[in-house]
């Protein structure tokens, strides 16, 4: 069940769709260009500054890229539809993160708050191809 490898998908007529590869699976696809998402990004009941950041960075991002507003809710996922969950363990001090699906959702998890932040800045990055070039400029595709 856990994601390998996550990936970009270009549609045909310049649509850009935000999702990542599941090999057993297929794609599981966020947001796409100019279409509703039945997705939500979800960040635990009384968040940390540093985890609701994380989530909203998320969905900023992905409204840049897409064009699509992911609703941030805090607290237990939306009964209807899916959720991306950005979530922290509570450990101090340890940055480590680790992608994952359950199913339909997809889940950015870190071992501590800061983990989880850089876990959005490291998919953004690497998979979705944002740069920060400084604190006035970032590329953005």
């Amino acid at each position: 069940m856990l994601m390998t490898k996550a990936c970009l998908l270009f549609a045909s007529a310049g649509l850009f769709a935000f999702g990542c590869c599941r090999p057993e699976k297929g794609p599981l696809t966020i947001a796409v260009r100019g279409k509703p998402s039945d997705y939500a990004v979800v960040v635990g009941e009384k968040p940390s500054e540093c985890l609701r950041h994380a989530a909203e960075e998320f969905t900023n991002y992905v409204a840049k890229l897409t064009g699509v507003a992911l609703p941030l809710v805090e607290g237990v996922a939306p009964a209807k539809g899916h959720s991306v969950f950005v979530s922290s363990k509570g450990l101090k001090d340890v940055d480590v993160f680790r992608f994952r699906t359950e199913g339909r959702d997809f889940v950015i998890e870190g071992e501590s708050d800061r983990a989880a932040l850089f876990g959005v800045y490291d998919f953004l990055e690497n998979q979705c191809g944002c740069e920060w070039l400084s604190a006035y400029h970032e590329i953005v595709p």
